[in-house]
């Protein structure tokens, strides 16, 4: 659940800082607007930057899901330790 709250977050915070970014282009003159923005001509800029905030947000969730993963199964003693070294015998 957490997961999902984070990356609607991060969803949100980019569409809304790329509409900021549009409403200063439209309330101010073209240069200036076009200095603060800095699109280089890019007509998909703000497309391509909230893709990738939601590709890093999603490869984020990933990695923690699985760093608490792993480190539950190490608490617990369950297969997929991080300590392959040792062998059930050894455990005794």
């Amino acid at each position: 659940m957490s997961s999902v709250l984070a990356l609607e977050f991060i969803l949100a915070t980019s569409a809304g800082y790329e509409l900021i970014e549009w409403l200063v282009a439209v309330v101010f003159t073209p240069q200036w607007a076009e200095q603060f923005l800095g699109l280089q001509g890019d007509i998909f800029d703000a497309q391509k930057d909230t893709a990738l905030a939601t590709a890093g947000a999603v490869v984020s969730i990933c990695v923690m899901a699985l760093t608490e993963k792993r480190l539950s199964n190490v608490a617990t003693g369950q297969p997929g330790r991080i300590d392959r070294g040792m062998t059930p015998n050894d455990q005794q």
